[in-house]
């Protein structure tokens, strides 16, 4: 690859998107112009990390010679930021491509920029990015992952390029299904992370001398693997398939006691196991009836 070729960028954002960033472009050779963070102690620690010289907490401040700027802040934070980079005049707007990485918001929420003639696209990266303890995370977090993208067909090659230099792949997303997009990450981070966390919750009322996902990991691991390998309600298996209600009364009694503010969680989960089953012909509808009446009258 030749560096020459790749454009100059600056990064608005020092938190852990913006910095898991920051370092896999630096790692793919991008020269990095400028790091903009509220916090200049966190500009100037990402700086240092990818050869950046400019770290401040001004737009102004961003060099003429960029050529990609990179939004990496909270969802509503981005209609100031827009609204703020418009008026900065030193900019060359018209070679100017600037993305923002929030997954539910289109592009076109860069409107002020976009009135200026500067290309726009969201590219959104579909992964987790837990708080970096002090640490900037390591590029290898991007490595392969899929990117949810919206742009102009124009910029479609330029989007397309970048992720694929980060060793990326792509995934358009039009702007009316976004917020569905998003509520699909979501569901695949941090609505598995509370799951797990009932795990281990229930886990440590069983008094093993081993860690809890030493005992459960094969379970959980195996469901995945089933789910992606046939289906859902090809996959599904537990007291609801087998419509036993002693079972499920069990579970309900036991959570109570021993976890109650588990008992929403269980109760939801309950019901669209059943939902599912139900679709996929493995519960009759009396059986179906008979089971989601447990969980109505569940306090």
């Amino acid at each position: 690859m030749n560096n020459k070729s790749l454009p100059p960028i600056s990064i608005i954002g020092a938190g852990a998107v913006g910095s898991s960033l920051a370092f896999a472009l630096h790692h793919s050779g991008y020269p990095i112009l400028a790091v903009i963070s509220k916090s200049l102690v966190s500009a100037r620690k990402l700086c240092s990390s990818v050869n950046s010289t400019i770290a401040s907490t001004r737009l102004e401040k961003i060099p003429p010679e960029t050529r990609l700027i990179i939004i990496a802040v909270p969802d509503s934070a981005i209609p100031e930021i827009d609204r703020q980079l418009s008026k900065v005049s030193s900019l060359s707007f018209k070679q100017l491509l600037v993305l923002h990485t929030s997954g539910i918001n289109s592009a076109t929420i860069l409107k002020e920029l976009s009135k200026k003639g500067v290309s726009i696209a969201a590219v959104h990266p579909i992964q987790t990015f837990p708080k970096p303890h002090g640490k900037i995370l390591k590029p290898v977090l991007l490595d392969g992952i899929y990117y949810g993208v919206d742009c102009k067909k124009k910029d479609t090659p330029k989007i397309k390029q970048l992720i694929q230099n980060l060793n990326g792949n792509v995934i358009f997303i039009p702007a009316h299904l976004r917020p569905l997009y998003h509520a699909a990450c979501v569901f695949s981070s941090s609505y598995v992370v509370v799951l797990l966390n009932a795990i281990e919750r229930l886990s440590k009322q069983l008094h093993g001398t081993k860690d809890w996902y030493h005992i459960f990991q094969p379970l959980f691991n195996a469901a995945i693997e089933n789910t992606l390998k046939n289906s859902a309600g090809m996959s599904l298996t537990g007291p609801i398939v087998r419509n036993d209600v002693t079972t499920l009364k069990s579970h309900l009694k036991a959570i109570k006691k021993f976890a109650p503010e588990l008992i929403p969680l269980y109760t939801v989960c309950a019901k669209e196991v059943a939902r599912v089953a139900h679709a996929n012909g493995l519960l009759t509808k009396k059986d179906f009836n008979k089971i989601t009446k447990i969980f109505r009258v569940t306090k």
